[in-house]
């Protein structure tokens, strides 16, 4: 049996595909597999493994925990709907197979290799993270685990919060073995942790990250460019757990190989028992000027998390970061050999810096593998940090589905311009999608454009009679408004000359578009593809094809004078970028501030509202119903009021909730506790108390006490 073609986007310009050939003896596979349906006594593997690695070590060092179990890759949990679908076994087939081995299947999520994970179906929504931990855990074990999980917390834009009514959230259970899923995955989601999981700080980091959204590092598509994995040395029927992930299913951000994360197995991950010296490696560096580069990291760390680690999370969740400033356009030219292709698209998520995700894709194809879009896409100008390319296919009778995983493309990390190259990696390249990218910047000043002749110009409408050609410029201004300006049409002619200065007047720019029309009666006939046209200052010639071949052309010059700036010296504080308007500047703010002039500090204001004790009954009627009333204020003097739920009866109330009033320039909040009194009206239990956030930077307190009189309410705050 075949793997399909699978989409893999490049980080340049070309996004490439593989075919692998897969085993062909159903039974082996499945029983080289066991670990994907098969849990057996993790405890007594880990403790024979323990003894043969002792005898070659010497050292009596612990393997990696979660390297012992029997699952996917380790410590991935995989259903059995995707064992069935990937070896086209019936469920009786799995169950005898099974059942010889003497294990017990194995519920869990994992996507299945012929099915498109979609980064946003596994993300965490909202970037919270609901959690619990289990009561069978000793408190020293449940420090280790809120020591993990603050340290995610604290490195990402994540949130973890405790798990009250949400539906979705992770529990840590005390369990043979180390393992969890992959991302989010809805309802209650396990992550196992046996003893010497809890031991080791870097282990509970590790699970977590595979419960955010995260894969093994090893198992990345480029992989052999980075390490070589030894089959030999490994553990029989184990190789499985070293196999490549296929780009379909798996992106990594855009970042690069980590030799040094926190998700790498160490070099001697399923050993054989009683192996020595370089037997006992299974995975050795093969790129020694990356390795060096990257500081010689031990593979296998399990003490904290990389900065790879931190990046592929922030960008998977969108989290803000600083970005590279310009006017983002994109060329969608063509595809070949699009698998599930019947009507494809492209799309594009571009990220700023503040995080907010911009989308834009082409027209569906019909019916076609073999698609050619010649499409512009373009977003204004901004601090971007990334993009995302993707490819969709379009349906009438249901929603639209992707048929590759979508491929970050990091902007500080890679060329501002990167046009018709070809990257294809490690892999052959038999199915891909060509585009360009261009980040440009914009030029202030005066632009003309000059539309000289053409050349052998087709005729579009045919009809007998010559075309009547025209051609329509359109200038883009950062904001991505436009200036349209077109040329006269003239008569009865393949090759025109116009001869003619189209003034845009003076702004800003960054490109123009152009495009040949045949003048008609009714509707007029497009002679050529849009064409966008980044402008630089000085004078410029340009040859615009209007065939493929080019021996059909439009040529024209342009010209920029560029201005005396208002951005010099910058006006724009806290390193924002000065933007030329048409009349004035405006600024560009990095992500933590904003105002007219990135004058002003802006950050996320939570707070997390704990319990109460002691609240005095204000009615006389029974027990008090205490909510808190909290007022965010910002900079510009406007307030936002929210409350917490109203806790009936309890002079000693359990809130546990999050009161997020978002990104703003706050300075300040008020709390006051009042008891709800739906008859003679609500009664306050406390005095309004503030609190001052420092202007232009991050604050945060925990465990503060607001005096409610003979009581007291216990809440944190973030503001980040």
């Amino acid at each position: 049996m075949q793997q399909k073609g699978l989409l893999y986007f490049t980080v340049a310009i070309l996004i490439c595909f593989s075919v692998d050939a897969l085993p062909t003896e159903i039974s082996k596979r499945v029983v080289d597999e066991d670990n994907a349906i098969i849990k057996r006594d993790a405890t007594d593997g880990m403790r024979k493994h323990q003894a043969t690695s002792n005898q070659h070590t010497g050292k009596g060092l612990e393997p990696v925990p979660e390297t012992m179990e029997y699952f996917f890759e380790g410590d991935i949990e995989s259903p059995l709907s995707n064992i069935l679908k990937h070896y086209n076994l019936s469920a009786n087939e799995i169950k005898e197979l099974v059942h010889e081995q003497g294990g017990h299947l194995v519920k869990g999520q994992l996507v299945d290799e012929q099915d498109v994970r979609n980064e946003e179906g596994y993300r965490w929504e909202n970037n919270v993270v609901p959690y619990k931990i289990s009561d069978s855990f000793t408190l020293k074990q449940r420090k280790g685990i809120l020591r993990a999980i603050d340290n995610w917390s604290d490195s990402t834009c994540l949130r973890f919060v405790e798990q009250s009514t949400e539906e979705d959230y992770i529990h840590f259970i005390k369990d043979n073995g180390c393992s969890s899923y992959v991302g989010r995955t809805g309802d209650r989601q396990r992550i196992r942790l046996t003893a010497s999981c809890i031991r080791g700080f870097g282990s509970i980091l590790h699970e977590i990250g595979h419960s955010l959204g995260l894969w093994h590092e090893q198992s990345r598509p480029d992989r052999d460019s980075y390490v070589t994995v030894h089959l030999e040395n490994i553990l029989e029927r184990k190789d499985f757990n070293f196999d490549k992930q296929i780009a379909k299913v798996i992106d990594f951000q855009g970042s690069k190989y980590d030799y040094g994360s926190i998700m790498h197995y160490p070099s001697t991950a399923f050993d054989k028992p009683g192996c020595k010296g370089v037997a006992c490696t299974t995975i050795e560096v093969n790129n020694d000027a990356e390795y060096e580069k990257q500081g010689r990291p031990k593979l296998g760390q399990r003490v904290k998390l990389s900065p790879s680690d931190i990046t592929q999370i922030n960008r998977l969740y969108n989290c803000p970061a600083p970005g590279r400033e310009g006017y983002l356009l994109f060329h969608i030219r063509d595809g070949k050999n699009l698998e599930d292709g019947d009507n494809p698209y492209v799309e594009i998520k571009a990220v700023d810096s503040t995080g907010h995700e911009y989308v834009q894709n082409t027209l569906f194809k019909k019916e076609t593998k073999n698609p050619t879009w010649n499409e512009w896409l373009h977003f204004s100008n901004r601090e971007w940090q990334f993009f995302r390319i993707s490819v969709w296919e379009h349906s009438t009778t249901s929603a639209n589905e992707p048929t590759t995983m979508s491929v970050t493309v990091p902007l500080l990390e890679n060329p501002r311009n990167s046009i018709n190259r070809k990257y294809c990696g490690n892999i052959p390249c038999n199915q891909y999608v060509m585009y360009d990218y261009m980040l440009l910047n914009p030029t202030h000043g005066t632009l003309r454009v000059k539309v000289r002749s053409a050349k052998n110009l087709p005729d579009t409408d045919g009809r007998s009679n010559l075309p009547d050609p025209y051609v329509k410029i359109e200038a883009r201004k950062p904001d991505d408004t436009t200036v349209p300006m077109k040329t006269n049409s003239i008569k009865g002619t393949v090759n025109p000359t116009w001869d003619d200065w189209l003034d845009m007047g003076g702004c800003s720019f960054v490109a123009f578009s152009v495009q040949v029309w045949d003048k008609d009666l009714s509707n007029d006939d497009k002679m050529s593809e849009l064409e966008f046209i980044a402008v630089f200052a000085g004078y410029h010639s340009v040859k615009h094809c209007v065939t493929s071949s080019c021996d059909s052309y439009l040529l024209l010059d342009y010209e920029l004078n560029e201005d005396e700036t208002e951005c010099s010296p910058n006006p724009c504080h806290n390193g924002g970028t000065c933007i030329e308007g048409c009349a004035s500047f405006t600024c560009s703010c990095h992500h933590s501030y904003t105002g007219d002039e990135c004058q002003y500090w802006q950050g996320r204001l939570v707070i997390m509202v704990r319990n109460g004790k002691n609240l005095p009954d204000e009615d006389w009627h029974s027990n008090s119903d205490p909510y808190l009333r909290i007022v965010a204020h910002d900079q510009y003097g406007k307030s936002l009021p929210m409350k917490t739920k109203t806790d009936w009866n309890d002079e000693n109330p359990e809130w546990d909730q999050s009161i997020d009033f978002g990104v703003g320039t706050w300075t300040r909040f008020t709390v006051r506790v009042w008891d709800k009194d739906k008859i003679w009206g609500d009664d306050p239990l406390s005095k309004t108390q503030t609190w001052y956030l420092e202007p232009g930077r991050a604050s945060s307190d925990t465990n503060v006490r607001l005096n409610a009189y003979e009581g007291y309410i216990v809440f944190d705050y973030t503001y980040t």
